[in-house]
């Protein structure tokens, strides 16, 4: 359920990742300005799993350290996002990348979050994705205009609902999967549900009201307030 995510990783020892087995030869390159060989102070980047490892030079830190990618890829070594996610996969996944990569989930902090769910059809997505106009007032625009019939997006305040054709992306045209993803793009959305930190995302009581946000968009609710909490 839970996916793609860009983490700001606080009190991060860079030499952690610099020397982590997995990161080495991957990337972390630096910007060398020719023929002087002076260092740029530009990001450097490494991909693992599914997860892009960046650190940025920062006057007040010396690095930045940030973390994006998909969380279910990463718990699936790097392939598909499109099976069942867990909550025992999403606990399991946290656990494997703080001890792996020395991050203290507790101060980890979370800059966006995707939530998604993928949902077998009897039918194309596609008819789905051409049927949807509006979503709580606010128009559809195409994620891609040159494959109309890939997906959608709503901007809201705060988030983002799409709507797309998995198998399509997956490059499985016998799947009709239709991915519904609800992307929040301010903290303060996330907030509301007291999800701060990537330690927030193990504890069931905080992931329940995020399957409330993923329904409600499903149902096509408004996501002004939060949802009440299923006690199911």
């Amino acid at each position: 359920m839970l996916d793609g995510l860009k983490l700001l990783c606080l009190n991060q020892d860079p030499a952690r990742w610099l020397n982590a087995p997995e990161l080495v030869g991957s990337g972390f390159a630096l910007s060398v300005m020719e023929p002087t060989g002076e260092v740029l102070p530009k990001p450097r980047k490494a991909l693992y799993n599914g997860l892009t490892f960046t650190l940025t030079p920062s006057l007040a830190t010396g690095q930045r350290s940030t973390l994006s990618g998909s969380l279910h890829r990463y718990h699936n070594d790097g392939q598909t996002n499109a099976n069942r996610f867990a909550m025992s996969g999403i606990v399991a996944a946290v656990a494997d990348l703080c001890e792996r990569f020395g991050i203290d989930a507790q101060t980890t902090t979370l800059e966006n979050l995707e939530i998604g769910v993928n949902l077998p059809l009897l039918f194309s997505p596609a008819c789905v994705i051409d049927a949807a106009v509006v979503c709580h007032n606010k128009p559809f625009s195409l994620l891609n205009s040159e494959r109309p019939s890939l997906g959608k997006v709503c901007c809201l305040t705060g988030y983002e609902v799409k709507l797309y054709d998995k198998g399509a992306q997956a490059k499985d045209p016998t799947a009709n999967l239709l991915r519904v993803e609800v992307r929040a793009t301010k903290m303060r959305f996330l907030q509301r549900y007291n999800v701060r930190t990537l330690a927030d995302l193990t504890n069931p009581g905080n992931v329940r009201p995020l399957v409330e946000v993923l329904l409600s968009a499903i149902a096509g609710r408004c996501l002004s307030t939060p949802p009440p909490v299923s006690t199911v």
